[in-house]
């Protein structure tokens, strides 16, 4: 399974009074993450600011959503810049109190966990939660490490430098769009080992993946030392050694890349349609899409966008929570520029407040 390019941007829905339950900023309301979740109740969002943060941080069975800036801008940037340092002290992030999928990581770098029984980086047992979108990196033990009974949402990391990318005793509820470079693997039994691609299935025991989740090559990314991991071709479109392996290597029965041709491997493909531009995505001539307006609202909304003529048949918004599920996808009409949203589902209920991305 590939990535789809779009454009993407956030919406707050505000009802009453409640965004997504309370708002606790780290580090002007509590220095630290841990205090912050400490004092915070179900549906509440701790919003960490840039910074490198020493500690440990243990859920402690409370399903609210952790992030950093990335988590309300999506800017990718946050991600590095948003360091939670484990100081070799144990897991980094610990989720072992039947933590459901309304419990959320997003946006950080984790580093520096060490061996302590579990994962160094994430430990999850008997959990379930939402690890998405973060850097996970230098740790000495696992990367992520999923006991029994645990089955959480592991999408858009990337793991790297660690012991083993991923350890897990029983299969996650979803692993995709995962990158892993340069894990030692050193073992055997149910431990995924290092994969220059991604990880599309994991059977129901967790010691297998498919056909196409491993790569044991040099994969050709741009430049992994300064975190580029997108897929090079230095003579495109000549098939020579310039050519990434990963390219047109994925599960040819997964969904086409959005060039058209079959799904690369890792979490970034090679646009095909580019030519001499490569791993850089471009967007259609004359598509855009703007902020919504007004935004917060508690109403309606309106999103304007700037489409080719030729693309408006093809074209949907597709709006999703925090969780990255689908709620919401708005047609568009022939020649149409803006569009409202009413802050209802597919099935006309009001969505609750929060974060909602387009």
């Amino acid at each position: 399974m590939k990535k789809l390019l779009f454009i993407l941007f956030g919406l707050i829905l505000i009802f009453g009074q409640a965004l997504l339950g309370n708002i606790i900023n780290i580090p002007d309301d509590y220095p630290t993450i841990q205090q912050g979740i400490d004092v915070s109740v179900e549906g509440d969002t701790v919003l960490v600011q840039p910074g490198t943060y020493i500690e440990n941080i243990n859920y402690n069975g409370k399903n609210i959503v952790v992030g950093s800036l990335f988590l309300t801008t999506q800017d990718t940037s946050y991600i590095s810049q948003t360091i939670i340092d484990g100081n070799y002290n144990g897991s980094v992030v610990t989720f072992v109190s039947g933590e459901d999928s309304t419990a959320v990581l997003t946006g950080f770098t984790i580093t520096n966990g060490c061996f302590s029984g579990s994962g160094g980086g994430i430990y999850c047992s008997s959990s379930s939660p939402s690890i998405s979108n973060n850097t996970i990196s230098s740790n000495d033990d696992h990367g992520i490490y999923c006991s029994s009974y645990s089955s959480p949402t592991i999408l858009n990391n990337i793991l790297y430098d660690d012991y083993y990318g991923i350890y897990a005793h029983s299969s996650p509820s979803s692993l995709e769009y995962n990158l892993f470079w340069l894990n030692d693997y050193a073992g055997s039994g149910d431990g995924i080992p290092s994969a220059f691609g991604e990880i599309v299935t994991v059977n129901a025991n967790g010691d297998s993946c498919d056909t196409y989740c491993n790569l044991f090559m040099d994969p050709l990314f741009v430049d992994p030392d300064n975190g580029d991991y997108h897929l090079s071709w230095t003579n495109f479109p000549i098939p020579d050694s310039t050519m990434s392996p990963c390219i047109d290597a994925g599960d040819p029965n997964s969904p086409l890349d959005p060039d058209g041709t079959i799904a690369d491997m890792g979490a970034y493909y090679f646009d095909q349609s580019q030519q001499g531009v490569g791993n850089t995505p471009i967007l259609p001539t004359r598509c855009l899409l703007y902020q919504n307006y007004p935004n917060p609202f508690s109403t309606s909304t309106t999103i304007s966008f700037n489409l080719a003529t030729k693309l408006h048949e093809l074209a949907v918004i597709k709006i999703y929570n925090i969780k990255v599920q689908l709620v919401k996808q708005l047609s568009i009409d022939n020649k149409q520029s803006t569009i409202k949203w009413d802050g209802k589902d597919e099935k006309g209920n009001l969505l609750s407040s929060g974060f909602y991305f387009y």
